[in-house]
């Protein structure tokens, strides 16, 4: 897909996607309980998409509504072939996962998602005698004592926390942990499912029980998605309905970070609304649990007066694509300096964003850092747009986006 973006300003209300992060994590404890089960407001995002599809590969009997999907039990199976497509989050769930299961499982994965770093939840399944390579796994997880290193990623962390119910055992960290709010999403999930490990010794106990699941549930509305709306708004606002303002999603912290930058956030009633009235200012941020705040938050850094550093942002260069080189690239097309020292992203912002390349390959880019340019060549100064081929990639997470993008009255042409 081909976009041109015209420089353009947003106002009015949206209806925010699901949360994928809370969507697979559903779908997977569903399909662990054997139960029939409704998962309301899936969303259409591919990630979401494989996700379905590899359960109903691994044995789940599957029906499709208009933004829902049914499990309505699962059939035992001995061998498996999965694609997992771009989703890191379904690879590293799923493998320890149809381990515990004893499902010989053949996985397919897309180059990008088979370059990222999996040794870590690979080593701790081969510890056990599962024969695993990264593309087959084969044999059954016992259980026992697991330690998993989440200085990349807390996904190793969550696969692990969901297989070991099956079999029984404990999960204990080592190293520094990041992402950890997405940790508590899938204690949230596993708890509406009647799992609840114990914390002993600062390790995650879980006895080896059923999930016990309800009827239904909703999936609440994606912040990280969200934040792209925010990040481009003026002074009539942008309007955010669908979240939770109560949310274990990190990415919430969403409206105290753009307050400091400047912005105004009510909050309430159902509903988000941002707006820019005065000048923004460059902020500090810490990253460790909001990796994907990131790409939006380089834009609003971008817009600010002076030197805002988005700290501990490293292992972006882990995502889909080098999230550092995309930003990097996208900032500096726009006129704007910034640099990476050490852990950080330092911008240096002029209040201002100038297009001095007008075509872009979205080849070395993801959904998350298209979107990022999308919202770039927005707020560009004057009236060049900008072409993007390879926008097809936002399907992976908000495949709305351009669509809310022209409701809110940006100019957004689909050339092809």
């Amino acid at each position: 897909m081909k976009l041109k973006i015209y420089p353009s300003k947003i106002e009015g209300s949206a209806v925010i996607p699901p949360s994928k992060s809370y969507a697979i994590r559903y779908i997977v404890a569903a399909f662990l309980s054997g139960r029939d089960v409704t998962l309301h407001n899936v969303g259409e995002s591919e990630d979401v998409k494989a996700c379905i599809g590899a359960v109903k590969a691994l044995g789940a009997d599957i029906s499709t509504g208009e933004n829902s999907v049914r499990i309505l039990k699962r059939n035992e199976v001995k061998e498996a072939v999965v694609d997992c497509g771009e989703c890191a989050l379904l690879y590293r769930i799923l493998l320890p996962v149809v381990a515990a299961l004893g499902i010989k499982t053949r996985f397919i994965l897309s180059d990008s998602l088979a370059r990222r770093p999996h040794e870590d939840i690979i080593a701790a399944l081969n510890s056990r005698k599962v024969k695993c390579d990264g593309e087959t796994v084969e044999g059954t997880l016992s259980g026992g004592d697991f330690k998993i290193d989440c200085s990349l990623s807390s996904q190793f962390l969550t696969g692990l926390a969901l297989a070991l119910p099956l079999i029984g055992g404990s999960v204990e960290i080592v190293g520094k942990a990041v992402s950890m709010p997405y940790f508590d999403i899938t204690l949230d999930v596993m708890a509406h499912f009647g799992v609840k490990p114990k914390l002993k010794n600062g390790a995650y106990v879980f006895d080896r029980c059923d999930y016990r699941a309800k009827t239904g549930y909703e999936i609440e509305g994606d912040w990280s998605s969200a934040a792209y709306l925010f990040a481009a708004c003026y002074k009539k606002g942008v309007t955010v309905f669908g979240l939770n303002e109560n949310s274990l999603q990190g990415d919430a912290s969403v409206v105290g970070i753009l307050k400091d930058f400047g912005f105004s956030m009510t909050v309430g009633d159902g509903k988000v609304t941002a707006r820019v009235n005065d000048k923004l200012k460059g902020v500090a941020v810490d990253c460790t649990d909001i990796p994907d705040l990131v790409p939006a938050l380089s834009i609003v850094a971008a817009r600010a007066e002076g030197i805002t550093r988005l700290e501990n942002v490293s292992r972006l260069r882990y995502k889909e694509s080098d999230r550092i080189i995309g930003i990097t690239k996208i900032l500096r097309s726009f006129g704007v300096k910034c640099v990476f020292e050490g852990e950080d992203l330092v911008v240096f912002g002029s209040g201002k964003l100038v297009l001095n390349e007008d075509t872009f390959d979205a080849a070395a880019l993801d959904h998350r850092t298209v979107m990022t340019l999308v919202i770039a060549a927005l707020l560009s100064e004057g009236e060049r747009p900008v072409i993007i081929d390879g926008a097809e990639r936002i399907n992976k997470s908000y495949p709305t986006f351009v669509r809310d993008i022209a409701l809110l009255g940006g100019k957004a042409d689909v050339l092809l």
